[in-house]
């Protein structure tokens, strides 16, 4: 069966899309307010690694009701700054819970109990074993009827849990296997754990009849 892009409904598109676009990883985005210290905390699923050199990242906001813009992107933009937080199955429930839409005079992580504590010019979850602190670097709008800012991020700071590290004492390497990421899924499906495997990549060039 082709579908022509085109034909889909806005609603239809993101479905489809969601569904066979996975699994995606999850950015739980705390920003915070200049002058008040207002913390705002959202999860947004179109987020990922843009570049190593120097460390960047991505993450795709939707516009809010109305076509405004979202708490999350406007905190970013006044302050320049965003710290992207790793979901993992110790925080599912309550990273779940800060999906929900409140007034822009309410902190997610008040509302739901969520410890924070400082990083860099910003907070970090304090249950996330790593975050990363970002600079906001630029951003880019897409979409049509329902539009969409991209924002690029570039990492200027990491959070990583000693107990993830491995090898040599300061060694930076984390041991993926002792990390338990969330992942999101079609519709409210996550995720979970998975099985690991290693392939070595191949070396030299292939022969090609």
């Amino acid at each position: 069966m082709r579908i022509d892009a085109a034909t889909l409904s806005t609603k239809d598109a993101y479905a489809l899309l969601t569904t066979v676009v996975v699994p995606r990883p999850v950015g739980w985005l705390a920003t915070v307010e200049p002058g008040t210290g207002h913390v705002n905390l959202a999860p947004f699923s179109y987020f990922n690694a843009l570049c190593s050199d120097p460390p960047m990242v991505t993450v795709s906001i939707a516009d809010g009701r109305g076509g405004a813009a979202k708490d999350t992107l406007r905190l970013l933009r006044d302050s320049g700054r965003f710290c992207v937080n790793l979901v993992e199955e110790h925080d599912l429930e309550r990273m779940n819970l800060t999906s929900a839409e409140l007034p822009a005079d309410v902190s997610e992580a008040l509302q739901f109990g969520i410890a924070m504590v400082p990083f860099e010019d910003g907070v970090r979850v304090a249950s996330a074993r790593v975050a990363m602190a970002c600079r906001v670097v630029e951003e880019h709008r897409y979409g049509r009827d329902k539009q969409v800012t991209l924002v690029v991020g570039e990492v200027t700071a990491f959070h990583v849990d000693d107990c993830l590290l491995t090898g040599d004492t300061g060694s930076v390497v984390v041991d993926g296997a002792l990390l338990h990421p969330v992942s999101r899924l079609d519709g409210p499906h996550y995720g979970l754990g998975g099985r690991r495997v290693a392939l070595a990549r191949p070396t030299g060039r292939s022969s090609k009849p």
